[in-house]
């Protein structure tokens, strides 16, 4: 009544080959064909059962081909460039590290030898030289220079401070300005700028006696005694000293017309040669006027607050006018303050 089934345990042999579909793009060609029958214990439900390989005949199992991963392949290629990429930044980290080394290295010997140095040796260097350069002569001796700025009493080179020998210096009323330097090991140089004599004149003291004196541009009286009389320099009147001393400084209502004399002397140094003596005449509190004496010329002028070297030498101009023509001898004074030159005659 049962449709008639094979045996158990045989099966008729089964050949089943894929042949590509008629629509679509052609497909590889799988044959599978059973390689054995084998029976084994658990396999399958029905007892029997029997599993069957089959070998696939096409060069990749269609069952089994796995599907590529977008960017897995990229992926993969790329970490053996990685590992070449990393041995670089390592050989980077050691050099580093060997240069921070070597520079921690350095710092620390240099820091020792410092150490060495301000705490061993330097305490025992002996300032040995000092050189001393000018820009004009000096009116004081090395001995002197020495001995202002302390330096001759072994001093000792670390402990020298520029700016205090510096200062020392500019003490001194004869000293305008300086510049201190010192030379590793032992040498220290002075350089000095000196006050330059402008004008002399001559101070009463209170026995009667007169002492002259010397000061320069800026008002400041920085030679006294008899060595100022053998300078060809403008004799200044018309002033009081209360204390006569170096150092002293003359009034800021005169120091600018000194220095209009200092521009003179600098620019043209024969003008000034031709003053004789200079009288400064105090009209108020703060004002005043100068009568000039001529080197050449018994005729004084009367001039302002201010001089230059056009009025020198329209003045003298004029001197050698009046002197040429004869009329010399009757005038009293010539009067320089306004643009027109005013003639005063002597009284008959």
């Amino acid at each position: 009544m049962f449709p008639e089934t094979a045996p158990q345990g045989r099966r008729q042999p089964m050949t089943s080959t894929a042949t590509p579909s008629s629509t679509g793009t052609e497909r590889e060609k799988y044959v599978f064909r059973p390689v054995g029958i084998s029976r084994e214990k658990g396999a399958g439900t029905a007892p029997g059962y029997r599993a069957r390989r089959y070998e696939n005949t096409a060069k990749e199992n269609y069952f089994t081909k796995k599907k590529a991963v977008p960017g897995q392949a990229g992926r993969q290629e790329q970490q053996p460039e990685n590992r070449r990429e990393s041995r670089p930044e390592k050989d980077s980290r050691k050099v580093t590290r060997k240069i921070f080394v070597i520079v921690i290295s350095v710092l620390s010997f240099i820091l020792v030898i410092e150490l060495l140095f301000n705490f061993i040796f330097a305490p025992k260097l002996q300032v040995k030289k000092i050189l001393i350069d000018a820009e004009n002569p000096l009116m004081l001796s090395k001995e002197e220079i020495i001995g202002i700025t302390g330096l001759g009493n072994q001093e000792l080179y670390h402990n020298v401070n520029t700016e205090d020998v510096r200062a020392k210096l500019l003490k001194h009323p004869a000293v305008k300005d300086a510049r201190v330097n010192k030379t590793f090991p032992d040498t220290v140089s002075l350089y000095i700028v000196p006050r330059i004599p402008l004008a002399v004149s001559l101070a009463e003291t209170n026995s009667g006696y007169s002492i002259p004196l010397a000061f320069d541009e800026e008002g400041v009286v920085f030679q006294i005694g008899a060595d100022v009389s053998d300078l060809k320099l403008p004799v200044v009147s018309g002033l009081r000293f209360a204390d006569i001393r170096t150092g002293v400084v003359l009034p800021k209502e005169l120091v600018s017309f000194l220095k209009d004399m200092k521009t003179i002397k600098t620019r043209e140094p024969v003008l000034l040669e031709a003053i004789s003596e200079l009288k400064f005449i105090k009209k108020n509190e703060i004002d005043y006027e100068v009568l000039l004496f001529p080197e050449h010329y018994r005729l004084p002028v009367r001039i302002g607050r201010s001089i230059d070297a056009q009025q020198l030498k329209y003045m003298l101009m004029v001197l050698d006018v009046v002197s040429r023509e004869g009329i010399i001898d009757r005038l009293k004074e010539l009067d320089f303050r306004t643009a027109d030159v005013v003639y005063t005659m002597k009284e008959e």
